[in-house]
C-alpha cells in the first residue's frame, strides 16, 4: 500500500484508495477464514505471516512495474518515488522472512 512520500507527491489528480485493493483484501482474510479449521495459536500465526507476506510480493511487483512504466514516460520524479516504496516493501519482505524462518515456522512445525 501507499506510504509516505509517494502518497503526497505522486500528484495531485491522483488519490490512493483507503481500503486494501481487491487481491490485497483477498490475501489478507484468507487466514481469518482457516481460524475455524487451526486450532494452534502458533501456526495461526505463521498463516498470517505468510498471508502478509503475499501482500508484500503483490505490492512488490506492483510498485516495481509502476516505477518501470513512468521510467519509460520520462518521469524519473515519480519513478525514484515507487523505487523508494518498492525498497520498503522489499525490506518489510526480508523481515517477514527473518521472522519465519527464525521463529514462526518452526514452532508451528
Amino acid at each position: 500500500m501507499l506510504r509516505g512520500s509517494t502518497r503526497r507527491s505522486v500528484g495531485s489528480a491522483w488519490r490512493p484508495r483507503r481500503s486494501p485493493a481487491p487481491p490485497s483484501r483477498a490475501f489478507w482474510t484468507r487466514p481469518w477464514t482457516w481460524s475455524a479449521e487451526v486450532a494452534d495459536a502458533e501456526v495461526m500465526d505463521a498463516a498470517v505471516a505468510a498471508a502478509a507476506q503475499t501482500i508484500e510480493h503483490y505490492e512488490i511487483a506492483r510498485y516495481g512495474t509502476l516505477a518501470a512504466w513512468a521510467r519509460h514516460l520520462g518521469r524519473e520524479d515519480v519513478a525514484g518515488l515507487f523505487e523508494a516504496t518498492l525498497a520498503e516493501e522489499k525490506q518489510a519482505d526480508a523481515t517477514l522472512t527473518d521472522l519465519s524462518v527464525r521463529r514462526l515456522d518452526r514452532r508451528a512445525a
